[in-house]
């Protein structure tokens, strides 16, 4: 399914961010699905497969183990098919993704101390992918950064 290039689009040119010092360019949600990096990279395919498997065992666990896992792994389905489907909210699932995978560490089926550092450093490090990797600013917030002048001229 390969989207057209709209041919009229809108360019909206924000302020620079006071969290990040970026400025942003913000478009149309047509015009980022036309692009070609509006589209998933190898690293966001992974982080799809990764969240299937992983809903997969955690479903298995539920079912074999205990009921109490299953609606964890719907939160990694979730996230999986808006990551997939280009979905806006796939970054706010990501986080509820994270905050649910250490709670269910810490309460309902406990893991080793290094496995659950090591849950917790692999979700803020998708997470931090997220929000600030240009790929999927384009893709979930419709916008890429501006690395130009503001001006478009040569600072003094």
């Amino acid at each position: 399914m390969t989207e057209r290039m709209p041919k009229e689009g809108h360019f909206q040119s924000a302020g620079i961010d006071n969290a990040t010092g970026a400025r942003w360019i913000h478009v149309t949600p047509q015009m980022a699905r036309a692009h070609p990096q509006g589209r998933l990279g190898l690293i966001l395919w992974a982080i799809v497969v990764i969240n299937l498997g992983v809903g997969v065992l955690r479903t298995y666990y539920g079912v074999t183990i205990t009921l109490l896992i299953l609606p964890f792994a719907l939160t990694n389905f979730a996230v999986a098919l808006a990551l997939a489907l280009r979905a806006p909210m796939a970054t706010l699932l990501v986080l509820v993704q994270v905050i649910a995978g250490i709670v269910l560490s810490l309460f309902v089926a406990p893991l080793p101390p290094d496995l659950l550092a090591m849950q917790a450093a692999l979700g803020l490090g998708v997470l931090i992918y997220l929000f600030e990797g240009d790929r999927p600013n384009l893709i979930y917030r419709h916008r890429y950064r501006a690395y130009s002048d503001l001006d478009g001229g040569a600072k003094e």
